[in-house]
């Protein structure tokens, strides 16, 4: 094989390789029984609010770690002056409609 034919075959084959790059699958941890995530607190979710988090992130933490908050009117205040959005404080307002306690 010559060398221009072989240049142009090593060309075609580095470009067909680049295009087929994948990304690994998901990492999916598994936690052992018995443990569980800690729930974000009003503190924690300021945290995530001022570092820019968007409301679906915030949303999941809660949602994921079913935590029932039972705001004051001050800690509603607190939230909102952190930058905490009306459509996060109103779910936290909510969850305990949504997980109420569980029977023995």
């Amino acid at each position: 094989m010559r060398l221009p034919t072989r240049c142009a075959l090593a060309i075609a084959v580095i470009s067909i390789g680049a295009g087929c790059e994948t990304t690994p699958p998901p990492r999916v941890v598994k936690l052992p029984p018995g443990y569980s995530v800690p729930a974000p607190s009003p503190d924690d979710i300021k945290t995530l609010a001022k570092a820019g988090m968007s409301d679906e992130v915030i949303l999941s933490q809660i949602r994921n770690t079913r935590v029932v908050y039972r705001l004051t009117t001050t800690e509603i205040l607190d939230l909102k002056e952190a930058g905490v959005s009306q459509r996060v404080i109103d779910f936290m307002i909510n969850t305990p409609s949504l997980y109420p306690p569980s029977r023995p």
